[in-house]
């Protein structure tokens, strides 16, 4: 009992005072995060409430297999180097778009941090994105490898985990320490918010919402969410390189020599057709018809997956015909595209393919967006409702039977700023051919 007290004593001293516990008591971040299984249980029992709150037969399954997965995982403590090259290791998590703003933060933290570094990228296997993630990854000189999560190696000098927020896993304090003031810098920055913040880091549910937040009161958007304290300056400067033919890529597509627009509905996770960020299929369909009549000469292109509900009226249909290289040579060379907020549009833009017309629903255009795109929604609604609630995905948080944001928001009205950007595409298309 009298030892338990001395303990709670000592937590309160440390949790009201501004060190670190590398600070105070010189104990490893390795050692600091090592979480209990009941505090992972807790976590997981969110994230799946959230996400199949609607199905708990489903739920309970899939909670029931991650539990069984739990008895045969076990922690293999690092193995560094000594000598004068530090070694980091990054667990890249999230759907495509968060990993594409975790490698332009790579890139960043890259660039700015001094002394002779490693990185290597660790993804899942699942749904094909370990191959994405080594196609984006290709002639890129801040990643030696890219590696299955499965194979972790064990000389790393440091091991971060990111989705949104950098989490550090491993930290060889004393060597980061001589060889890169900055860095150490950084890693007692990136300790002491995870510690204050551990809500943000509940990804897919209610700290979502929370870290959103926390990172436009701190002047940051999406691109630069994982910039604790501001200590990198993040810019755009991940560009993933396409080596395939891109004539011949077109031709096989029957669009070489044509004006094309692409287009995609649906969202990555859960039912990709039944969610509140989603435009309406017939609004889709209105669009089409719109763009078919108004301006005939130009080529509608659906691309996506054939999970995705086909499109009617659209001119050629690429759903689950692409690789990600045909889709990476699609997005850049499309005269428009037109989606939601989602993975596609986060690519065009690191692409440098121009304008991208995306309709808003529950996340914040004012945090997600583009300053060369076309972000919208229904005026009528404030947005930004992305986490609010455990349902926000499958139910409008206001109480509409639908997601007024996106029901209210008008074919006709896209299509105005459709033949905007097209005819402002057409006119830089002129100017390049007069330079």
């Amino acid at each position: 009992m009298l030892a338990k007290l001395i303990t709670g004593t000592a937590y309160i001293k440390w949790k009201n005072s501004d060190q670190t516990l590398i600070e105070r008591y010189s104990i490893k971040i390795s050692d600091m995060y090592k979480t209990s299984f009941l505090e992972r249980v807790a976590r997981k029992s969110e994230q799946y409430h959230a996400k199949f709150g609607h199905n708990p037969l489903k739920a309970n399954a899939i909670f029931v297999l991650w539990s069984v997965g739990q008895l045969f995982k076990f922690k293999r403590s690092m193995r560094p180097k000594a000598d004068d090259i530090c070694r980091i290791g990054f667990l890249l998590k999230g759907g495509i778009g968060d990993i594409l703003m975790t490698l332009n933060f790579l890139q960043n933290f890259y660039e700015s941090m001094e002394g002779a570094f490693v990185f290597d990228v660790y993804v899942a296997t699942k749904r094909g994105l370990f191959e994405t993630v080594q196609t984006l990854c290709r002639e890129q000189n801040f990643v030696q490898q890219v590696l299955p999560d499965s194979k972790l190696q064990r000389d790393y000098d440091l091991f971060v985990e990111i989705v949104r927020y950098p989490k550090i896993l491993h930290f060889n304090e004393s060597k980061i320490a001589a060889l890169s003031p900055k860095l150490h810098q950084w890693c007692q920055v990136v300790d002491k918010f995870h510690r204050e913040n551990s809500v943000v880091y509940r990804y897919a549910t209610h700290g979502d919402y929370i870290g959103v937040k926390l990172a436009a009161l701190q002047g940051r958007n999406r691109l630069q969410q994982a910039d604790i304290g501001n200590l990198i300056q993040i810019e755009s400067l991940f560009h993933p390189r396409i080596q395939t033919n891109v004539q011949e890529t077109l031709a096989r597509f029957s669009l070489l020599g044509k004006r094309f627009i692409t287009l995609q509905r649906g969202v990555g996770g859960g039912n990709r057709n039944v969610s509140t960020r989603l435009w309406p299929l017939e609004h889709y369909e209105t669009l089409v018809a719109l763009i078919k009549k108004r301006i005939p000469e130009v080529c509608v292109v659906q691309v996506g997956t054939e999970k995705n509900l086909a499109i009617r009226g659209v001119d050629v249909d690429l759903r689950d015909k692409t690789s990600f290289e045909d889709i990476m040579v699609l997005l850049r060379e499309s005269s428009c595209h037109i989606d939601g907020e989602c993975g596609l549009v986060h690519l065009r833009h690191f692409l440098a393919g121009g304008t991208s017309i995306v309709l808003f629903g529950p996340t914040d255009e004012s945090f997600f967006g583009y300053a060369e795109n076309i972000n919208m929604r229904y005026e009528g609604c404030p947005g930004g409702c992305e986490w609010m609630t455990a349902a926000y995905s499958l139910r409008c948080p206001r109480g509409f039977a639908e997601n007024q944001c996106l029901t209210k928001l008008l074919p006709e009205s896209v299509l105005i700023k459709v033949m905007e950007t097209l005819k402002a595409s057409a006119m830089s298309m002129k100017l390049d051919h007069a330079s």
